[in-house]
């Protein structure tokens, strides 16, 4: 589950309005999706991704931020009996100091970047992307002013959200990014070292996406290459999962890591899901995802780096609707059977030739599924005209129809008109 960002308001546009935000209907999605891993029955413990609450809830009309924090929480916890791990997002620390959060979601150690292990096989690391940030640190803090002076350094706006006039992959340096300072660096070596000498597969949880192919540039880590030349001397880290950009994206590397950026809860209309769960295999992770999150195969590279051309499976969502508790599934996938959660549905996988940067170009410029979720996000109502049954008819007549608009609209006006 992730950015589930909840305002107690039906929805409003982001700021550039190129979202529709679902603000109460998020909450729904969270409860939905406390009950469906409770139903399950063999779901030990549930992520969230990060932006558990939106920055609205800090207008001076509203100043709800505690209020809505506590019914996130409430609605997860009076619903789900596992254990609920959670990232820390740029938006609970524009609402709440590092303490309140603390209070909240009670991180070990009193740090939000930690591991834990739900299997002896298996290690999960939690990073905290905002440790080297301007927000949610005092002013007079060291990581603040690290913060402060990289965003002098590389953005010449003074708006410091604002990427306007900078070029490619600087566009990072914006306010609602931050960086992995030296001791959590150092931290992520040892823990990765740790769980190689005792033959533990990783996989690595942050908020802000590493690699630049599966976010947009202005939401990386703004040391994401620093973090990720760590995380290429370690075979035995997996995957890297992340929130923040609200799009879901996929990429398995050269080095045979998969990247996958989860969809935002917050952009899923009324009536439909956005959640899911991760069955762990010997060999692989499989993503079920239900309503708009899509689902996923993550095959594992060898223990020396090495691996194979992927197996994908994006066609697979759960019906929320329906029962699709795994265990109800007549097949079973492999002989090596599931380690942690149950087993998985059935499905058809083949097995591409094509290089895996291939089949990750040619999978995004094909997916349906992205494609509904952008439409379902600006309020296209898929249901009434299924992108599939747009005819070429269509739109030549949406064409016309711009082209006379276009043709009456004053010449030599504002451009934004």
């Amino acid at each position: 589950l992730s950015d589930i960002q909840y305002l107690d308001e039906e929805w409003r546009h982001n700021w550039d309005r190129t979202e529709k935000r679902y603000y109460r209907n998020a909450l729904q999605v969270a409860k939905d999706a406390a009950n469906w891993w409770q139903s399950q029955g063999d779901v030990p413990f549930a992520l969230h991704m990060g932006d558990i609450i939106d920055l609205a809830n800090t207008e001076p009309q509203k100043r709800e931020s505690h209020q809505a924090m506590q019914a996130v929480l409430n609605t997860l916890n009076n619903n789900y009996n596992g254990q609920m791990y959670y990232l820390l997002g740029n938006h609970e620390l524009y609402n709440l100091s590092r303490k309140d959060i603390q209070n909240y979601l009670s991180f070990p150690n009193d740090i939000a970047y930690y591991y834990f292990d739900p299997h002896p096989r298996f290690r999960v690391v939690v990073l905290d992307t905002y440790d080297i940030s301007v927000i949610g640190w005092p002013a007079d803090h060291d990581n603040y002013k690290i913060a402060n002076d990289l965003l002098n350094q590389h953005n010449p706006n003074e708006d410091k959200n604002s990427s306007v006039g900078m070029e490619e992959l600087t566009k990072r340096y914006s306010k609602f990014n931050g960086a992995i300072g030296e001791k959590q660096k150092e931290w992520l070596k040892n823990v990765c070292k740790d769980a190689e000498i005792h033959n533990k597969r990783t996989i690595v949880c942050a908020h802000v996406p590493f690699l630049p192919e599966v976010a947009f540039e202005n939401c990386i880590l703004w040391n994401y290459d620093e973090i990720l030349d760590i995380v290429y001397q370690f075979p035995s880290i997996v995957a890297l999962l992340h929130g923040h950009t609200h799009s879901m994206k996929h990429v398995r590397d050269s080095h045979g890591i998969h990247h996958h950026v989860f969809e935002a809860a917050m952009l899923s209309p009324p009536g439909t899901a956005c959640y899911g769960r991760i069955d762990v295999y010997e060999d692989r992770l499989e993503l079920v995802g239900v309503g708009n999150m899509s689902s996923w195969t993550m095959k594992f590279r060898d223990s020396d780096g090495s691996h194979d051309n992927n197996k994908y499976d994006t066609n697979n969502n759960i019906n929320p609707n329906h029962s699709s508790n795994s265990s109800n599934n007549s097949n079973n996938n492999d002989s090596n059977g599931d380690i942690c959660c149950g087993n998985l549905s059935n499905s058809d996988h083949k097995t591409f030739k094509l290089d895996p940067r291939v089949q990750d170009l040619v999978q995004s410029i094909c997916d349906i599924k992205m494609m509904e979720n952008y439409m379902i996000s600006i309020g296209f109502d898929i249901q009434k005209l299924p992108l599939s049954r747009v005819s070429r008819k269509n739109i030549e007549m949406g064409y016309e129809i711009l082209k006379k608009i276009d043709d009456n609209l004053p010449t030599g006006g504002d451009p934004m008109l």
